[in-house]
């Protein structure tokens, strides 16, 4: 079971590097309703299937994607030569 949880968090991640490259904004939450059986039918998913989350899509306001702050890798790095 945790491959398939692993397997769709880096789903996931793949999912929000695409929205990034395309100027689309991508949020990944759990809200508590997709836990209720109800919610699980509605969604046309049998009965035992855990509802893992959403994965929302929008255009931000604003410049996208924003600019990192990062240092060169020169200065995080520290190259082990033995």
């Amino acid at each position: 079971m945790w491959e398939d949880q692993a397997a769709l968090a880096a789903g996931v991640q793949n999912m929000h590097l695409m929205c990034t490259a395309h100027g689309i904004g991508g949020y990944w939450s759990t809200p508590g309703f997709l836990s209720h059986p109800q919610a699980i039918a509605a969604l046309g998913h049998p009965e035992g299937v855990q509802g893992m989350g959403l994965f929302y899509l929008g255009y931000p306001e604003g410049e996208w994607p924003a600019k990192g702050h990062r240092k060169p890798l020169e200065y995080v790095t520290n190259w082990n030569t033995d």
